[in-house]
């Protein structure tokens, strides 16, 4: 965990932000808010590494560390639903000047909003609901133009 930790604080430290950020800049900014949620929900170090490829593991812990980062990041409101508007008002802010990006990134907000609709068994907890958010933006955003790095 401590190469880890190294190895992000170097990716924060060499990215530089400007007007817009570009795709990896927005997953190591994802992946510290993981960090630090972490500390309240636990994952092991493979738990984290799938995170880090954009894959979710089945367990409780995880999907409760994605609501987490979806909360601190406005995605998700305290109730444990997706905040279309919180999510859209984000991706402004992360892709600024690029008008195809906002546009592309609020027609995912749109796909995605059907997680809301979704039977959940953790209420307001949001953990259910993040994974399906989580798998919905996995499933749509190359589609849309949004690279998502995998190890295979």
């Amino acid at each position: 965990m401590i190469m880890l930790v190294r190895f992000l604080l170097f990716m924060y430290l060499a990215v530089q932000i400007i007007h817009g950020k570009t795709d990896e800049e927005i997953r190591v900014w994802f992946f510290r808010q993981a960090l630090e949620c972490n500390k309240d929900h636990p994952v092991a170090r493979e738990e984290m590494q799938m995170l880090q490829e954009y894959k979710v593991p089945d367990t409780k812990n995880s999907k409760c560390l994605m609501a987490c980062v979806f909360q601190k990041t406005n995605f998700m409101n305290n109730k444990g639903m997706f905040d279309v508007e919180g999510a859209a008002a984000q991706a402004m802010n992360d892709y600024e000047g690029d008008t195809t990006k906002i546009e592309n990134s609020k027609k995912l907000m749109e796909i995605c909003s059907k997680v809301n609709s979704e039977a959940v068994t953790d209420g307001e907890a949001g953990c259910e609901r993040a994974y399906l958010l989580f798998q919905c933006f996995n499933e749509n955003a190359p589609q849309l133009g949004f690279t998502i790095h995998t190890k295979t």
